[in-house]
């Protein structure tokens, strides 16, 4: 379900689909990102590997952000984002910056595998230290 902007800044939080355009090289990257307390306009571009090597060499200035939808959920959100990407065909690196067509999921795999690992430290750890008292 979509969000006007005025029902959008009632909700605790919402997501946004927006996207940002080179105006340099007229290239597109489509994106989310979750709005908390209504601030859209916090700076935010998009974490894409190559919009950020882009942003890093050149600065925001040839950079513009649109939002293009406001909606509820993250499973929204996610559908919306894969379904802009395919329309923008922005996987085509002759169009846009998107590798992938929606959201990637590495970064919850990550954060899974840094837990597992620490938790395996402390494991040892502890047991290593029993066994010097």
């Amino acid at each position: 379900m979509f969000l006007s902007k005025e029902e959008a800044v009632t909700k605790k939080y919402y997501f946004i689909i927006y996207k940002v355009f080179d105006e340099k090289f007229k290239k597109v990257y489509i994106g989310q990102h979750k709005i908390k307390n209504g601030i859209e306009n916090d700076g935010y571009l998009g974490s894409g590997s190559l919009l950020l090597k882009e942003i890093n060499a050149r600065g925001t200035k040839d950079f513009k952000k649109y939002i293009l939808y406001r909606v509820s959920t993250q499973e929204e959100a996610n559908k919306l984002e894969r379904e802009i990407i395919r329309k923008y065909n922005s996987t085509n690196p002759v169009i846009g910056y998107n590798i992938l067509e929606g959201p990637s999921k590495k970064k919850k795999s990550f954060l899974r595998t840094i837990k597992k690992r620490t938790q395996r430290y402390w494991s040892q750890y502890n047991r290593t230290q029993r066994r010097r008292r």
